[in-house]
């Protein structure tokens, strides 16, 4: 810690006159009651205002008493300053926060543009999936519960059938059918945890001319997993 010191010597402004300007400042450092020598320090000049310090850095209560003198030998009162110089305690303390399991997965309807009858056509849609994982990796896949073979992976308008399965946009960019979900089909895997990421599930059905399609909705209702291998 330093202490600085200033004095000024306004009684009289002509440096060129003997007793004009402050000659010296001196002080007296007390630490912990026991008090030091005083201590001067000379004007080297004519510098006014002249200014002084000291520097202490050992650990106690202080009580520093200075004053000036001007050449004319008119003293200032002894004016006092007080304070301390403490080490700081330290100790460490834990911050912290869990963060839980969270798979979590949102995903839009996928449309199909209305499909034409008496025309072979392949049709593709598009949904977004919506990934929040606390977990390294994760995998979006898709299945169809449906139990029934001749109508599992298929899309249905009451008892007619499009007899084409439906096909999704594998994780390697190649067509799969859907299946049941002993053979689910990975659309999209992370290999670090993500939050709000987005996946695009690209599906298609192909339609033969000769297939009979009945006015209506055909749909299927898929299952969309977010799963992950660790732990």
């Amino acid at each position: 810690m330093t202490v600085n010191f200033s004095s000024t010597d306004p009684a009289n402004a002509d440096p060129t006159q003997p007793v004009a300007g402050v000659d010296f400042i001196e002080y007296r450092v007390t630490l912990n009651g026991v008090p030091g020598a005083w201590i001067k320090a000379s004007n080297p000049g004519l510098v006014n205002p002249f200014t002084s310090s000291v520097t202490l850095s050992e650990l106690g209560a202080y009580s520093v008493e200075y004053r000036s003198v001007d050449r004319g030998g008119n003293a200032d009162s002894i004016k006092t300053v007080t304070f301390w110089i403490n080490r700081p305690t330290t100790v460490t303390g834990k911050v912290s926060a869990i963060v839980p399991s969270v798979l979590s997965l949102a995903v839009n309807q996928l449309n199909f543009s209305p499909i034409i009858p008496g025309i072979s056509q392949t049709y593709t849609g598009t949904a977004i999936a919506t990934v929040t994982s606390s977990w390294p990796n994760a995998t979006l896949s898709v299945y169809d519960e449906d139990a029934n073979t001749n109508t599992n992976g298929r899309l249905v308008n009451g008892a007619s059938i499009i007899p084409g399965r439906l096909e999704v946009l594998n994780s390697t960019g190649a067509y799969q059918s859907i299946q049941a979900p002993n053979q689910a089909r990975a659309i999209a895997t992370w290999t670090t945890a993500v939050a709000g990421a987005s996946a695009t599930i690209t599906m298609r059905q192909a339609i033969a001319n000769t297939n009979v399609l009945v006015a209506g909705e055909y749909a299927k209702t898929l299952t969309y997993s977010l799963s992950t291998t660790t732990p």
